[in-house]
């Protein structure tokens, strides 16, 4: 990593925030907006049974790291041979054939992991073979599974694939369709949790794409609190 990409100094913010504490509750931020609580701009086309989870909302303050990456096998250089340090979180600007499960796989490189959750809006087949793959193998233990509604409706082959995972596996965890727009990866295993945000999907394109990769325990545990609120469960 060059000089120009090296991490803030976490007393570098102008909130004065010290390393011992990364979380503020939005009441604590400067500018005192709550993100919570707002009302829907949905009219009454909305869908009777959507489902209704409460928006919440945590800042973070922490150290960044910054990296770029045009291709997969860039990816895994630039992201070094050394597992990522508790309390960063790493942001990459993709600009190649890379997607969201290309950091699982990263993660899985260093843990297996005792549970993970997949958001997407969208996957491939090939991803759902890996990812059947990794869960035959034992690199995932639990896996709960959330794809759009689009998936459904649209992807017959994929929701079958995925169907026919949990149908083979029914232990794993659970599948749930819903209008979900969210990538995310967030899990644990025996050496650090872990959240992936991303704005990549499930598969595989070559479009411009950021992805954020933090390494902490409560930001893990607030995602996997919201996806648990998430009722339609198809399976």
């Amino acid at each position: 990593m060059d000089d120009n990409n090296a991490p803030i100094d976490e007393t570098s913010f102008a909130d004065g925030a010290q390393w011992g504490s990364l979380y503020k509750s939005f009441s604590e931020c400067a500018d005192g907006d709550d993100i919570t609580d707002k009302p829907s701009k949905r009219g009454k086309d909305e869908d009777e049974d959507e489902i209704k989870t409460e928006p919440k909302g945590l800042a973070l303050t922490t150290r960044y790291l910054y990296r770029r990456a045009y291709g997969e096998s860039k990816l895994f250089d630039i992201l070094g041979t050394e597992p990522l340090q508790y309390g960063t979180a790493t942001h990459v600007l993709t600009g190649g054939d890379i997607d969201a499960l290309s950091f699982l796989q990263y993660i899985l490189k260093y843990q297996s992991l005792e549970w993970c959750i997949m958001s997407t809006w969208c996957l491939a087949t090939q991803d759902i073979l890996q990812i059947r793959q990794w869960i035959e193998q034992g690199k995932i233990k639990k896996l709960d599974t959330y794809v759009s509604d689009k998936v459904v409706r649209a992807d017959r082959v994929q929701w079958m694939q995925i169907n026919n995972l949990y149908r083979d596996h029914p232990h794993i965890g659970r599948l749930v369709a819903f209008k979900n727009h969210s990538k995310v990866f967030v899990g644990e295993g025996d050496k650090f949790p872990f959240v992936v945000t991303s704005s990549a999907n499930v598969n595989t394109n070559p479009r411009q794409e950021v992805t954020v990769i933090t390494i902490d325990r409560e930001l893990a545990q607030f995602y996997r609190d919201y996806y648990n609120q998430v009722k339609r469960n198809i399976r």
